[in-house]
């Protein structure tokens, strides 16, 4: 028994040995990095060292566009404070409002719960940020045609000029032009310094500068 736990001892250091090899970065691997490096930096291109990829959920502030809405007073203090509260709830890359155990679109009595606040109180600033569009909904017509009203849970998402769950250079297509084609915001005179904008032909969406917005809807 102890000569077969030695046997697989060594067996097992040898491994780590050969794993080591294999794996470390020696004088001549960064000579090869460097003479590549040259070579990309003389065709306009640069080598990035890779880094781990944080998993951890963040929802990003776009400041610039935030500022602006509290310095217009567009946003009681409430709804601000519903927006922040919300945060734990935005979807990554869709912005949708989800329930993060059953990955499942929340109902408001959901999120009041999740809030612990009362469901009128609730239901009454997600309609006042429906009519401002700071929140936007996907609604099933043949639903409200059926029953003239939603049945199943609302789909909510935050309007990613504010908030945005993800890359902001690849906002999810749909909800890009969603904002485009119902921009409250706009047409209530805030004019954000960032935008969304989905060209034709492209899979996602993006924030531009105004002033590129502006060119972009022009064409």
């Amino acid at each position: 028994m102890k000569d077969s736990l030695a046997r697989a001892d060594q067996n097992a250091r040898r491994r780590d040995l050969d794993i080591e090899k294999e794996t470390t970065v020696t004088g001549e691997d960064i000579k090869l990095i460097q003479d590549i490096e040259e070579k990309a930096n003389g065709q306009g291109y640069i080598l990035i060292k890779k880094k781990n990829k944080n998993q951890a959920n963040v929802t990003q502030n776009v400041t610039d566009n935030l500022q602006i809405i509290i310095q217009n007073k567009y946003l009681t203090e409430a709804e601000l404070s519903f927006l922040i509260s919300i945060q734990p709830l935005v979807e990554y890359q869709i912005n949708a409002i989800i329930n993060q155990k059953t990955n499942s679109f929340m109902t408001v009595s959901e999120i009041a719960h999740f809030l612990k606040r009362d469901r009128s109180g609730v239901s009454r600033i997600i309609s006042s940020l429906l009519n401002k569009g700071i929140l936007f909904e996907f609604v099933n017509v043949r639903e409200i045609k059926k029953f003239k009203r939603s049945v199943t849970a609302r789909t909510l998402f935050i309007n990613p000029e504010l908030f945005y769950s993800g890359d902001k250079n690849k906002i999810d297509g749909t909800l890009a032009t969603l904002v485009n084609e119902n921009d409250v915001l706009e047409e209530n005179g805030i004019k954000l310094k960032w935008k969304v904008y989905r060209k034709q032909g492209h899979a996602f969406g993006r924030l531009y500068n105004r002033k590129t917005f502006l060119e972009l809807k022009k064409k």
